[in-house]
């Protein structure tokens, strides 16, 4: 709330009408994320204590941005239908949700097929993975970035994480 709040005042102060000045807040207020993402990773800290917790913000405000977005999107644009306000946080939400109960109903299958496959195939599945809820979201008006943000929360969520990892970080 504080980094949103503190883009928004700053949008208006620069004079932006209320439409840009919101989006100035929200991306003023992911930007903490990054900034928190890179810290850890720079500094070293993710074996420490506190490291979860700040995963676990990070986490919450890329979902909120998926709902910002969504919202956005559908003021921006003030349609009507699936393009309004509401149609796109219903979508987006609908979209959030069933992937991750999804990921819980296949959390074992998948993390068991995921550990047999060759690191080849591994790695064809993951990225077919990530395109294919990237283009569902998109084809919903949603932000690809959040279909391609939920394809790697459902394989997180599996056994096969750090093999996963270990294949796609390089």
């Amino acid at each position: 709330l504080l980094n949103f709040g503190i883009g928004l005042a700053c949008g208006w102060a620069l004079g932006l009408p209320w439409l840009a000045a919101t989006a100035f807040a929200g991306a003023f207020y992911v930007s903490s994320s990054v900034i928190v993402a890179k810290s850890i990773v720079d500094n070293r800290l993710a074996a420490n204590a506190e490291t979860p917790s700040a995963l676990g913000v990070i986490v919450f405000e890329d979902m909120f941005m998926a709902v910002f977005l969504a919202a956005f999107a559908g003021v921006a644009v003030g349609g009507t239908g699936t393009q309004s306000l509401g149609g796109s946080l219903a979508t987006t939400v609908l979209f959030v949700v069933g992937l991750l109960l999804l990921a819980h109903i296949l959390r074992r299958p998948l993390g068991t097929l995921l550990g047999r496959v060759e690191d080849e195939l591994l790695g064809v599945f993951l990225f077919f993975w990530l395109i294919a809820l990237a283009a569902a979201a998109q084809a919903l008006a949603i932000s690809e970035a959040v279909g391609a943000f939920l394809a790697g929360v459902v394989v997180a969520g599996t056994d096969a994480k750090p093999r996963v990892e270990r294949i796609i970080v390089p």
